[in-house]
């Protein structure tokens, strides 16, 4: 498992890095329109990685960490009220204060999972080392 998990980190890390150092070189340019582009790449390769393991770390059982039952079960309830949530928005006009409520819950949540994952997955890979 500990192969696993440094493969795990080091593809959490590159993506991480690859989307955080874009997106500081398009601030240097300026053209901040294109960071949204850049985060949004990078959550679409981290998102699935992060689920995926999370799947694999969860139900192996060789790894039995309560952190990573809480990153899916946290992650599947977004899923759902995501679902639910878009599926009853059909063509109806949004308030300001309502659109903010929106992108918080589109762009947000998922970043603050993405966060707790990578710590996780650092914890677990300092846990495993020190054995």
């Amino acid at each position: 498992m500990k192969v696993g998990n440094l493969i795990d980190l080091i593809a959490q890390t590159i993506i991480l890095g690859v989307t955080v150092l874009s997106s500081l070189a398009i601030v240097f340019t300026g053209d901040y329109d294109s960071i949204a582009i850049f985060v949004m790449a990078g959550a679409f390769f981290l998102g699935p990685w992060q689920f995926i393991s999370s799947l694999i770390t969860t139900f192996s059982g060789q790894n039995p960490i309560q952190w990573r039952k809480l990153h899916l079960t946290s992650s599947v309830i977004y899923f759902i009220a995501a679902g639910v949530f878009f599926a009853t928005l059909v063509n109806e006009p949004l308030g300001d204060v309502l659109t903010a409520v929106i992108e918080v819950f589109i762009y947000g949540v998922p970043a603050v999972l993405a966060g707790f994952y990578y710590w996780i997955t650092v914890q677990t890979f300092r846990q495993l080392r020190s054995q």
